[in-house]
């Protein structure tokens, strides 16, 4: 995959074996390219960026971008993404164990309608729920820990599983992993063929050769490495 941003001159290479990273030293410039792509993630359409497929047909990404800069409350990825896994267990459940969630809430159902009956206030309790309004009731969640690597792990391990067809963008997450941590989490991606883009504002050394890296410094001058 290869997209295109019509204000750099390079081509930005998404390839199944490769890590693209991409260092902007200008700050304006890094701004402009984050604030498009934060439109693209939340379902603008732009003409200044383009991407195509390995055939060389043009796709789009809204919907396919992953924004990540929030690497101190991952609590936020949760309600971000609940309706998501929600959505996930229902498609994946086996029919004979929806039958048995659904007798046994109705089980619930007849004790709490009991209660109600007891209580002098007219109201009734509707019975029309069904295992998708079951699933909605309960709260979902990624296991999260003081531990930052593991967090991202679990994220993506999540994350991929609800959608195949994601591009993962992480803003300057090397400024919180060091380089043991870091190496780790390109030997995740990797392994697990995931397309992935580091964008960040320093200047990094390169930890193993599965990195594309494009440079654009403070005068907008571009180097690919």
């Amino acid at each position: 995959m290869k997209i295109n941003v019509n204000y750099i001159d390079n081509e930005l290479i998404l390839e199944d074996n490769k890590i693209l990273n991409i260092e902007i030293y200008n700050k304006k410039f890094f701004y402009r390219f984050i604030k498009d792509l934060n439109l693209i993630e939340n379902g603008n359409n732009l003409e200044e960026i383009t991407a195509f497929n390995k055939q060389n047909e043009e796709i789009t990404l809204t919907n396919k971008i992953e924004i990540l800069s929030d690497f101190l409350e991952f609590d936020l990825y949760n309600k971000k993404y609940s309706s998501d896994f929600q959505k996930y267990i229902v498609k994946n459940s086996e029919e004979k164990n929806i039958d048995k969630i659904v007798k046994e809430y109705s089980k619930v159902y007849d004790s709490i309608t009991n209660i109600v009956n007891l209580v002098d206030i007219p109201i009734t309790i509707k019975n029309d729920f069904d295992f998708d309004s079951i699933i909605k009731s309960f709260k979902f969640e990624v296991n999260f820990s003081d531990d930052l690597l593991n967090n991202l792990i679990n994220l993506l391990e999540v994350k991929t599983n609800l959608s195949k067809e994601k591009i993962y963008i992480f803003i300057n997450l090397k400024s919180y992993l060091n380089n043991e941590d870091l190496l780790e989490f390109y030997k995740y991606i990797y392994l697990k063929n995931i397309y992935s883009i580091f964008i960040d504002t320093s200047k990094y050394a390169d930890l193993n050769d599965y990195i594309n890296k494009v440079i654009i410094d403070r005068d907008l001058d571009e180097f690919v490495i």
